[in-house]
């Protein structure tokens, strides 16, 4: 198996803080590995993203060291050497293990281990001082020997395996403390020698862009845009393609390095217990028990989606800085020559240089400033490229004129730039908010609408102190709610705002009124309205003469039904006041002889009563008709209205 190395031949930088990486190079024929060394933290990035391109179909598995918790992999050692932190722990663990020592005064023992023990001994004669002391105890051909392990110089293990498990255990120790890189072997066979592609997704910092705009009397606008983008990798760029990529794709990193562990349910082995002797007695009826296991089944695990990844070349550039281009939803700039960058180095790159439409302006805006306007340019992108957002640098006249900040424009949208305020300008605005001042009624199928209007009318007075026309473009407050009434139509509107072009001449002054309204409205059902109401809305002298018509038909014929319910109700009150009296003479007629002339009396008073009754219900009745009949022509007439 032989080794080859890809070098980095071309570099995509996304705004997303990415970058595609691409690798290329020969491979010989047979098996071929190809080591790429990558930051820790990167490998995730290189586990979602990692193309490999063979045409041969050479790919084989690549082989990456696991990202197991080191306490985990230690835990497979039969030695934990974790925990200790002395040699007397280590040869605990080792109790029974082959040992050579030599101690400091050339003595060589060999046998194996018995216990590792602490013992006191004295040390400085007379001085009575004691300390502990780790004593290794061995069985050897000789018998056992006890050795101070502080007078021990060499400790070698005779037990190959167990030595080899303690150095593979002290290297993996040793690995989870250096955390740095990791080396990710690419591995292709083929029958022949070939080329290869490798492509993956690493974290990059955002390439970023700066703009210089000179403008000048009677001269078209000239940007010029300069990329900065830095090489932050470990490696040296040398001829590599590089290409920017302005937009915002999703991305995102996903733990795949460390492995993850499914929790299981520890489960006891079933366990059947012996019989017991039992002794048998006549007549006598035992229970059989009998005991239910059960059974842990666990789910496959799901299966790895299959990804198809399809890689395209990059187009070279065409111009002598960059060649801009949509790539899908996003936009690149494809730098033309190739570029060399050394690792943790940077570099500025000329992507955008000609000229741009754009149009110089004074932006005035009262909520920022009351008094002067701002020097804008209104940027008009023809260039074909779609300019990333960036901070711009501003020459006029041959002079820096100050400084300005670019949003996302894309081909053939128009943008506001703002770079000094324009102190030969004043302007000054004044308000006036008049609430209801105008109100219009209408009628539809018996439902009365009164609207009314707030009106808000801002003055704009400018005053040009400048020696050559100026053009001062107004911005607005774009309300809710409200509608533009003067002027007809805005110069053009933003999210929030209407903006005006005032022209201005050299000394004169201008004014601008901005009139919007906002209508509101009150519904009355005609059927069921108060007639005072009515009467007042019938009053006003500037409704049209056909409406007002219609409301005193309306007002007289709920006079008509009101008059005709009243005289009813008053009928019906006079019945019950009779039928209150006949009650009252009742009472008394039931204590009189029926031969009394009183008696009959009551009787006679009471026949001219009912005789009245008879009347006042049939003439009550005769009356809420003619009211319900009303009532029904007059909804019938308003149905019919339309005013």
């Amino acid at each position: 198996m032989n080794t080859s190395k890809l070098p980095v031949c071309a570099v995509t930088l996304f705004s997303s803080g990415v970058a595609y990486t691409q690798r290329e190079g020969a491979i010989e024929a047979g098996e071929a590995t190809v080591p790429l060394t990558f930051r820790t933290n990167q490998i995730n990035d290189i586990l979602k993203s990692l193309v490999l391109l063979d045409a041969e179909g050479g790919a084989l598995p690549a082989v990456y060291p696991s990202q197991d918790p080191v306490e985990r992999t230690l835990q497979s050692f039969a030695v934990n050497v974790s925990t200790f932190a002395t040699r007397g722990e280590l040869l605990r663990q080792l109790r029974g293990a082959v040992l050579k020592i030599e101690t400091i005064s050339k003595e060589v023992f060999e046998g194996q281990i018995v216990a590792v023990e602490e013992e006191k001994q004295a040390r400085g004669e007379g001085t009575g001082s004691v300390v502990k002391v780790e004593v290794l105890t061995l069985i050897t051909a000789e018998g056992l020997v006890s050795v101070s392990l502080d007078k021990v110089r060499l400790i070698k293990l005779l037990d190959e395996r167990r030595d080899t498990e303690l150095r593979e255990a002290l290297a993996v120790l040793a690995s989870g403390a250096d955390d740095a890189r990791r080396t990710v072997q690419l591995r292709f066979a083929g029958k022949k020698k070939r080329t290869v592609q490798v492509g993956y997704i690493t974290e990059a910092p955002l390439w970023k862009i700066s703009y210089r705009l000179v403008l000048g009397e009677g001269q078209k606008p000239y940007l010029q845009g300069w990329a900065l983008v830095e090489n932050t990798t470990d490696e040296d760029w040398e001829g590599v393609q590089l290409t920017l990529v302005s937009g915002r794709p999703v991305s995102f990193i996903q733990d795949l390095y460390q492995p993850l562990y499914l929790p299981r349910p520890t489960v006891g082995p079933d366990i059947i217990p012996a019989a017991a002797p039992q002794l048998h007695e006549s007549a006598m009826e035992f229970e059989m028990q009998s005991g239910v296991g059960g059974a842990v089944m666990m789910a496959a695990p799901a299966p790895m989606a299959k990804r198809s990844v399809r890689a395209e070349s990059m187009r070279q550039s065409v111009t002598s800085q960059a060649e801009g281009r949509s790539a899908g939803e996003l936009f690149q700039y494809n730098i033309k020559a190739p570029v060399a960058l050394p690792r943790q180095q940077a570099a500025m790159i000329p992507v955008v240089s000609g000229d741009i439409g754009g149009e110089k302006v004074s932006l005035y805006n009262a909520d920022t400033d009351p008094k002067y306007p701002m020097n804008a340019l209104r940027l008009v992108n023809d260039t074909g490229l779609h300019l990333k957002a960036g901070p711009i640098t501003v020459f006029d006249g041959g002079t820096y004129a100050g400084d300005a900040r670019l949003g996302e424009v894309t081909p053939g949208d128009t943008r506001l730039i703002t770079y000094a305020v324009d102190l030969s300008i004043e302007g000054v605005r004044t308000e006036e908010v008049r609430n209801g001042s105008e109100s219009s009624l209408t009628i539809k199928r018996g439902v009365l609408t009164i609207t009314s209007k707030n009106r808000r009318e801002t003055l704009y007075k400018f005053t040009s102190k400048a020696a050559l026309p100026r053009t001062v473009l107004v911005e607005h407050p774009l309300w809710a709610g409200w509608e533009l009434v003067a002027p007809t139509e805005p110069t053009e509107t933003t999210r929030d705002r209407y903006r005006f072009a005032v022209p201005l001449a050299p000394g004169m002054t201008e004014t601008l009124t901005v009139a919007q309204e906002q209508a509101y409205g009150t519904t009355v059902a005609l059927l069921d309205a108060d007639a005072t109401q009515l009467m007042y809305y019938a009053s006003q002298g500037e409704i049209p003469a056909r409406l007002k018509e219609a409301l005193a038909v309306t007002i007289a014929r709920r006079r008509k039904i009101a008059e005709l319910e009243s005289n009813a109700d008053g009928l019906d009150a006079e019945r019950t006041q009779i039928h209150e009296e006949q009650g009252r003479i009742r009472g008394n007629i039931a204590t009189l002889d029926k031969e009394s002339p009183l008696y009959r009396r009551y009787l006679d008073e009471l026949n001219g009563q009912e005789n009245r009754l008879l009347e006042l219900r049939e003439e009550s009745n005769r009356l809420r008709k003619s009211a319900q009949d009303a009532g029904n022509e007059l909804k019938a007439f308003l149905d019919t209205l339309d005013l």
